[in-house]
């Protein structure tokens, strides 16, 4: 997950912004909860695939996996941001409707493109197979769904948008039990036909009570899409290695790389979370000195060095639990590098963000992804897991570099 993933996710929860200023509301903190328990749920995914006996079966379908998640990101058409974006009143049904088209029309495309792209590099059994597909079914109906209740946050209804999403993730946790006590790839037709159901439910419900037409009011899906092009770049350099792996490294290598970045990524929600709670602060006249942006990355640096250090202290427990794996803990080390400076990254974005100066970062982002992801190749090529994971948390320190270099710029420029 990449720092705008994280914040694409959280943007979500609008109204987290008077839950930073005015104390603590349950309603508020109902989106956040239900975004950490959906990522959660999907680690659960992960962790009892990485059960599955068949060793050429367990390495597909990770594989499979990894490689949808990539996808879906990747093929975000940004219609939940361009929705939270306008006014309750100048939304109608053709918007609403074309918003949700758009997305069904990126996501099953994306599906589409996962699917054949994990066919060509993977051989699996009629089982691996169909898991792979249940699975992609789950990412395109959760991708609708998603743009489905952001509505919800629109008209300040944040338990309405929660509440989905908590049935999804029920939806999830019951595969997962399933394919625990029994590994057949028929229980991941739980998660996949309740997150359709729940996505089809919220989306009619929401068109029911919208307004036929407004006036002045078009949908263009050249606006939704300039949305998700903006994600799509800082989404790139961080997908990127889970994609050339499968490519360059053996079956089984792919398979560790991408069930271990998996392993680490869920930790962004953390940072992802302070830095949102930041934004309406760092607004204010009174924070917009540079020292504090300074100090603001030593604070998200020193909470992913406590994170790391928490990780690490699970990972013997893991590799035990999961001993089907060649465990390398380097790769593990390389790849906590990095995250230690994508902590610090979300502070320097939240920065850049409460500056109006988000287009410095797309242009970041295009940097690192221009630059490193021809390296992601020559160094899982020339030096394998090692070499993948080292190039990953090198391009973590240079996004570090050009955000600071071009947030030093930007504010002198602004406010010289």
């Amino acid at each position: 997950m990449s720092v705008g993933t994280a914040h694409r996710d959280l943007g979500k929860v609008r109204s987290l912004s008077r839950y930073a200023k005015n104390g603590l509301d349950p309603r508020q903190v109902l989106p956040l909860c239900a975004a950490v328990g959906g990522r959660l749920s999907q680690l659960g995914i992960l962790l009892v695939l990485a059960s599955i006996p068949n060793t050429a079966d367990r390495d597909a379908v990770i594989i499979g996996f990894a490689v949808i998640s990539a996808a879906g990101m990747l093929t975000d058409s940004g219609a939940a941001n361009y929705l939270l974006t306008r006014q309750r009143e100048l939304i109608d049904r053709r918007i609403y409707l074309t918003s949700l088209l758009t997305q069904l029309g990126f996501a099953v495309v994306g599906g589409i493109v996962s699917l054949a792209y994990c066919s060509w590099l993977v051989e699996t059994s009629a089982t691996g197979v169909l898991i792979i597909a249940l699975l992609s079914i789950s990412q395109i109906s959760d991708s609708v769904g998603r743009v489905a209740r952001s509505y919800f946050l629109v008209i300040g209804q944040p338990l309405k948008f929660a509440a989905p999403e908590f049935m999804t993730m029920g939806g999830r946790l019951g595969g997962v039990a399933v394919f625990a006590m029994s590994p057949v790839a028929e229980a991941w037709v739980i998660p996949a036909v309740i997150s359709t159901a729940v996505a089809s439910w919220v989306s009619w419900t929401c068109y029911r009570r919208l307004p036929a037409a407004v006036i002045g009011s078009r949908p263009t899906v050249r606006r939704i899409v300039s949305f998700g092009l903006s994600g799509a770049t800082s989404v790139l350099y961080s997908q990127a290695p889970l994609l050339v792996a499968p490519v360059v490294l053996s079956n089984q290598a792919a398979a560790y790389f991408a069930f271990v970045v998996r392993l680490v990524q869920p930790l962004e929600i953390v940072p992802a979370t302070f830095s949102m709670q930041l934004l309406p602060r760092l607004g204010s006249p009174a924070w917009r000195r540079t020292s504090l942006t300074w100090r603001i990355w030593l604070a998200f640096l020193g909470m992913g060095a406590v994170a790391i250090g928490l990780l690490l202290c699970g990972v013997p427990i893991l590799t035990t639990m999961f001993s089907a794996f060649n465990s390398d803990h380097r790769v593990i080390l390389l790849l906590a590098l990095g995250v230690l400076f994508k902590f610090g990254n979300y502070g320097l974005v939240a920065v850049l963000l409460s500056r109006q100066l988000s287009t410095i970062r797309t242009y970041c982002n295009l940097l690192v992804a221009t630059v490193f992801v021809p390296m992601f190749i020559v160094g899982a090529a020339e030096f394998g897991l090692h070499g993948l994971a080292l190039t990953m948390s090198v391009g973590e320190i240079f996004l570090t570099c050009a955000l600071a270099v071009s947030l030093r710029l930007g504010l002198s420029r602004r406010y010289a």
